[in-house]
């Protein structure tokens, strides 16, 4: 079946995330290519491209997200919260048939 290239899908992603290997080279923000970005002094997870990307995401990363990713980055609530993360990650596609066995 091929990909019809003209559709274009006009909904935001509930929840999205960088890959980590491209942290230092986009924006957490708006994704764009920078050679170089900043992190979040704080939790060190979250990579700007400038301050107005920093700014427009002020109210959620910091009354929200900040503080709890600096909690989790402590060792013993890293690995638990891994391996919580990944059986959640499992049941939902699980739940949801979207499973495709041929990744594992």
């Amino acid at each position: 079946m091929a990909c019809n290239t003209s559709e274009n899908i006009d909904d935001y992603p509930f929840v999205y995330v960088l890959n980590k290997g491209k942290k230092e080279s986009y924006c957490d923000f708006c994704f764009s290519k920078r050679e170089k970005t900043f992190s979040c002094p704080n939790c060190e997870l979250f990579h700007y491209c400038n301050r107005d990307c920093k700014h427009a995401n002020l109210f959620q990363h910091k009354s929200i997200e900040c503080e709890n990713l600096s909690l989790c980055k402590k060792k013993e609530v890293l690995d638990s919260f891994k391996d919580s993360l990944l059986i959640l990650f499992v049941r939902a596609l699980t739940i949801f048939k979207e499973v495709n066995f041929l990744l594992f």
